[in-house]
């Protein structure tokens, strides 16, 4: 507070990691049943909240949110399993954040912003490598990758000024890069036993009589709000 009052609010929430469950290079293992799983959640919030007021009064607030994962199931190469019953090999990621500012200025002249940044990078792989052989009864191999916002009725943005002169400035900016992808190397062979394995098809996708799955999925779930108020003459 004074004749001229100006100020700027940071925030910033990160992560970084890297999950994998391996069967590793050249492994030989017969077993009943076998989970290959790798889970893995990151939950990045970040807040900013400023008031500026004065003659001339000036607020900015920032925000950001960084998300970088890695998760993984592998079979490694040149590996031999022996499953009598069913394989799993899954990867799930969950990608949940929030970034949320509140910038205030008053003065005869007044200015308000806020800026929001978030970065999702996500990779989640499922992958049975190079002249891998597996025969198993029944075998499900899933990638999934999945970002979560927040879905209330807040807003990400609220930016109020007011004046004599009053001016309100935003940003808002999310940016998605997601690899999921479930791959089979070169000379891999892969061997299903059980009598009732029926491809899964986009009409029974996972139907009761469909026990083999191979698949990468997404599930992105975003909703995002601004909100500005500027009042002068």
């Amino acid at each position: 507070v004074g004749l001229l009052s100006s100020g700027n609010t940071l925030t910033e929430a990160k992560s970084d990691n890297e999950t994998t469950a391996r069967i590793g290079k050249n492994v030989h293992l017969t077993t009943g049943n076998l989970d290959l799983q790798s889970i893995s959640v990151d939950n990045n919030i970040s807040t900013a909240k400023l008031g500026s007021f004065g003659g001339i009064g000036i607020a900015l607030s920032k925000g950001e949110t960084t998300t970088k994962s890695v998760t993984k199931a592998i079979i490694d190469d040149d590996a031999k399993l022996t499953i009598t019953g069913k394989l799993d090999a899954d990867a799930n990621h969950t990608s949940k954040y929030n970034a949320k500012m509140l910038s205030l200025s008053g003065g005869i002249i007044s200015g308000s912003g806020g800026v929001v940044n978030n970065i999702i990078d996500s990779t989640v792989n499922v992958n049975i490598g190079t002249g891998t052989k597996v025969t198993a009864g029944t075998m499900d191999a899933t990638a999934t990758n999945k970002v979560e916002k927040n879905l209330g009725n807040d807003e990400n943005v609220n930016a109020i000024a007011g004046g004599l002169i009053a001016g309100v400035m935003m940003k808002h900016d999310t940016e998605l890069k997601l690899n999921t992808a479930t791959t089979i190397g070169n000379n891999a062979i892969i061997k299903l036993t059980a009598d009732d394995s029926v491809p899964s098809t986009p009409d029974a996708p996972s139907a009761p009589n469909v026990p083999n799955k191979f698949e990468a999925f997404q599930d992105i779930k975003i909703k995002d709000r601004v909100k500005f108020k500027a009042g002068g003459l």
